[in-house]
This record gives C-alpha cells, sequence and structure tokens, in this order.
C-alpha cells in the first residue's frame, strides 16, 4: 500500500483471508452484547431506542397573533 499511494490491487484470493481475520477479532461475544445493551436493544430499554430515532423537537418561541403574517413564497413558508 505503501508503494502504490494506497490503490491496491484486491482479487477474491486476497480479500479473504484478510477479512476473515478482521471478521475473528471483531465479532467477539463481548462486542456482540456490547453493541446490544448500547442500543438499548437488549436488556429491553424503549427510552434509549426511543431517544436514538427521534429528532429534538423545535421550540417556538410565542408570538402575538397580531405578528404573524402569510408566508408569501416557499422560502417563507420553510422559514416558518
Amino acid at each position: 500500500m505503501n508503494d502504490g499511494a494506497g490503490h491496491v490491487l484486491m482479487s477474491k484470493s486476497f480479500f479473504w483471508p484478510m477479512f476473515k481475520r478482521a471478521w475473528d477479532k471483531s465479532f467477539t461475544i463481548v462486542n456482540i452484547q456490547s453493541a446490544f445493551t448500547k442500543t438499548g436493544i437488549w436488556p429491553t430499554d424503549g427510552k434509549e431506542v426511543i431517544q436514538r430515532i427521534t429528532r429534538p423537537s423545535i421550540i417556538m418561541r410565542e408570538r402575538s397573533l397580531g405578528a404573524l403574517k402569510t408566508p408569501k413564497s416557499s422560502k417563507a413558508i420553510r422559514r416558518f
């Protein structure tokens, strides 16, 4: 990789042994259990899952009724 500026000619016969070693080192019981715990999948923690998949709500500041104007362009609608 050093001689080829990061470009490597890779064939299936070279790829598989490298992939297999990386797979064996990364897919351990500890890593798998840690991933399930971190995401709240197991033990079941619904709050953790909901927190990760929902967008934060936008807090709108209160305006007086007289200050509201009808948006007249698509940019104004997006801003609203």
